[in-house]
């Protein structure tokens, strides 16, 4: 913050309007308030407070002695400050609440506190806030500095130098870390303190999962001698150890797969030797069955060749044998009914028991001829159960040999599944080192360009200091060159016979003659504002330049001090790591499905063989 103007009227020891300019000790760099004691030394650091704050340090908040004792009760009070933050101009004034003589009638009344905020702008003054607690509201976002800083750290009241360096240290770290700007640096730290709390559970996270794969490598090894820090050396003599029991398993399953492909073929063919045999059998046991009915085949020939010659008389003979059907079918009906014509011709004969009689014979002979008209039926049942027993066993056999293979492809895919199990647990740590390397493939990108912005930002520093200092060393030739001219400047208005406005003298002998050209007021005015223009554009460049130094230091850091090629390979690796640990998600999504499809065939075949 930079103070420009002061104007106070009927402020402390002030009736009257009075301005303090503070610009015009702009190229001095420093100057002095001096005077008596009672003179307003102190009053001008109390009317800046209050313009600033609503309060004077040194009447403890209290209002009543801010009016000066000399002011008539018309007289105005007020304290009016300009300043700038940030190349950003702004004036505030302040009304001290007092009291006042009444517009009407006799008396006083309360002038209420007022105060007004306005910034500057390319057209002029542009009000910010009218009320007194909007303005405090605005100057506390503008200043950033509350009362107690401001008079710690910017202006140090009488008897306060001496509070502020027994402040406890906390206190002095806040109002100077807020006006240095240094937040950001504890904001950095803080972020690094989580991130380093963060990493350390990540270690500790790791730490137990390393001890957990060294216990379980251990396991593996058949050794109980783990060491309680687990080092690279131990980790590659049990790796080679691994790689050794990998080795020979892997030359073991390889012998007893092929074992296993031998057997397999050779019960293959046994199976396929066991059906033939039954096979054979079963053909051998029809051709015995065949020869054993080739004598009654050759007689059904001759008999089949006798019908042959008898189909010409068949006609008659089926006349025939149904006229001697009908005859006895006569003759039985004849006997019958001789037979119960003479029942109930005897006296002592009851038809009742000849009724049941007749009937039980009939009831007798009809279950024989049912039981007659069903062996057809049963030979063919028979005949079609041998068939079905015979294509039980055959579909026995191919259950066992299913039953047997099962088991083996589903070791063989649990295998798969288990690695591509592990190579999927890996896709977060895949997935966090993209992330990072990205990153820091980002930040090392942005380093080469804040590099050169950097670079840039300093050449234009040092040019603008350099500027400056020829502005400055030119203001002070001007101001030498405008001093020592100020004799010629009065010897050209010297007139023969008029007296000298200096020594009053008509006479001028010897008039001091002009040097060079004349340096005005308006030269070393223009000067001082280039000056001054030249400071502001020094002090944006540094300001750009430590900007940018931070900036670059930032994202240095981000990028773990990679160049933009190792963020590269660093990217690249990190991608087919997360993308191996992507594909072997699908696998492992695949070989699970396959693995419960051959579980449910297992349970199946053995339902199956249950069945047979």
């Amino acid at each position: 913050m930079k103070i420009s103007r002061l104007t106070v009227a009927g402020f402390g020891p002030y009736k009257t309007e009075q301005h303090v300019d503070f610009e015009r000790f702009d190229d001095d760099g420093i100057f002095l308030i001096s005077g008596k004691t009672g003179a307003g030394k102190s009053s001008i650091l109390d009317a800046i407070c209050y313009a600033l704050y609503g309060s004077v340090p040194r009447y403890d908040g209290t209002q009543a002695q801010l009016r000066s004792d000399h002011a008539e009760p018309t007289d105005p009070t007020f304290v009016e400050l300009e300043f700038s933050v940030d190349d950003i101009r702004y004036r505030v004034r302040r009304v001290p609440e007092f009291d006042r003589p009444k517009a009407r009638g006799a008396g006083t009344t309360k002038q209420a506190h007022e105060a007004t905020l306005w910034t500057h702008r390319a057209d002029g003054w542009e009000g910010i806030a009218t009320k007194p607690v909007d303005v405090g509201r605005e100057l506390a976002r503008i200043l950033t500095l509350n009362k107690d800083q401001f008079l710690q750290v910017i202006l140090l009241a009488q008897n306060r130098f001496q509070e502020f360096l027994l402040a406890r240290n906390d206190d002095r770290q806040a109002v100077l870390r807020t006006l240095f700007g240094t937040k950001r640096f504890q904001d950095i730290e803080n972020e690094l303190d989580e991130r380093r709390k963060v990493l350390a559970l990540s270690l500790l996270g790791s730490e137990q999962a390393l001890a957990r794969h060294g216990q379980r490598i251990a396991d593996v090894l058949g050794s109980d001698d783990v060491p309680a820090t687990l080092t690279l050396d131990w980790l590659d003599s049990a790796a080679t150890s691994l790689g050794d029991l990998l080795a020979a398993a892997t030359a073991t399953a390889l012998t007893a797969n092929s074992a296993f492909v031998e057997s397999d073929r050779i019960h293959a063919e046994s199976v396929g030797l066991r059906a033939r045999q039954e096979r054979r059998d079963a053909a051998s046991a029809a051709l015995k069955t065949l020869v054993s009915l080739a004598h009654a085949v050759d007689l059904d020939r001759v008999a089949v060749a006798a019908a042959h010659r008898a189909a010409t008389v068949w006609p008659l003979a089926i006349a025939r044998e149904n006229a001697s059907s009908a005859l006895e079918e006569a003759v039985s009906h004849t006997a019958a009914a001789r037979a119960v014509f003479e029942l109930y011709n005897e006296p002592d004969a009851d038809p009742a028991a000849v009724s049941d009689s007749v009937t039980g014979q009939l009831a007798t002979l009809g279950d024989v001829l049912a039981e007659e008209a069903r062996l057809p039926a049963l030979e063919a049942t028979v005949g079609s159960l041998n068939r079905s027993l015979t294509d039980a066993d055959l579909r026995l056999a191919e259950l066992t040999a299913l039953g047997t293979s099962l088991p083996l492809e589903i070791s063989a895919v649990e295998t798969r599944l288990a690695s591509a199990t592990l190579r999927d647990s890996h896709a977060a740590d895949a997935a966090a080192a993209l992330e990072r390397a990205t990153a820091a493939h980002s930040a090392a990108a942005l380093a080469i360009t804040t590099e050169a912005l950097l670079l840039e930002a300093s050449l234009a520093e040092k040019a603008a200091s350099s500027a400056h200092l020829a502005a400055v060393a030119h203001v002070d030739d001007l101001l030498g060159r405008r001093v020592s001219g100020f004799a010629a400047e009065l010897a050209t208005d010297l007139v023969d016979g008029e007296p000298c406005s200096v020594c009053g003298s008509v006479s001028h002998p010897a008039p001091a003659p002009r040097v060079g050209d004349a340096v005005t007021e308006a030269d070393v005015a223009l000067a001082r504002t280039r000056s001054a223009e030249s400071g502001t554009a020094s002090v944006a460049s540094s300001a750009v330049t430590r900007r940018l130094a931070t900036e670059l230091a930032t994202v240095i850091a981000k990028a773990d001090g990679l160049s933009v090629e190792a963020a590269d390979t660093a990217v690249a690796e990190a991608r087919a790591s997360l993308a191996d640990s992507r594909a072997a998600a699908a696998e492992k999504a695949a070989f699970t499905l396959t693995r419960d499809a051959l579980h449910r065939q297992l349970a199946g075949n053995a339902d199956a063989i249950d069945e047979v």
